[in-house]
């Protein structure tokens, strides 16, 4: 589906990056496979080939750790880009903390990331400083960040993370 039918059909805009087969109907899916039910297809290690603040909330449902390890800033900053403000990032990826095997063993995998990793992108006195010691242009509020093992006892970080704009 192209995205400006999307945007006509749902008033509160999903994207689901690296959706796969996942996607649900009221859910614009972009991944990097061709394979049906994808709205996009497009590597997001580049861009997210999207506007800015066009979504209510972003998915990235074991994305993050597909995208190039160089790239995890400019990721979080694309999301943020295509944000609205006060739209919120939901994402679950492996940990490399506790039980890795999860981060490691796919090699598919190419960045690592934990719950500390995402402090980078907060506003609050740790965000502050990591930003900008890197130049790091978005920030988010934390509603939720909680890492937990799955049924088959792999590490994961999960969390909800909300756009500010100060």
């Amino acid at each position: 589906m192209k995205l400006e039918d999307y945007l006509k059909r749902e008033k509160e805009p999903i994207l689901n990056l690296g959706c796969g087969k996942t996607k649900r109907p009221n859910e614009f899916g972009v991944d990097i496979m061709d394979i049906d039910g994808v709205d996009l297809i497009a590597d997001c290690n580049e861009k997210i080939p999207l506007p800015d603040n066009t979504f209510n909330l972003v998915i990235a449902q074991d994305f993050l750790e597909h995208i190039d390890q160089k790239k995890n800033v400019q990721i979080m900053e694309e999301i943020f880009r295509v944000l609205k403000l006060g739209g919120r990032l939901a994402f679950e990826v492996p940990s490399t903390d506790g039980n890795n095997m999860g981060a490691f063993q796919d090699p598919t995998h190419y960045s690592f990331w934990n719950e500390k990793k995402f402090w980078y992108f907060f506003d609050d006195q740790y965000g502050q400083g990591f930003r900008s010691l890197y130049d790091i242009d978005c920030f988010f509020k934390p509603l939720m960040l909680q890492t937990y093992w799955n049924q088959h006892n792999v590490t994961y970080v999960k969390g909800l993370l909300e756009k500010e704009i100060k």
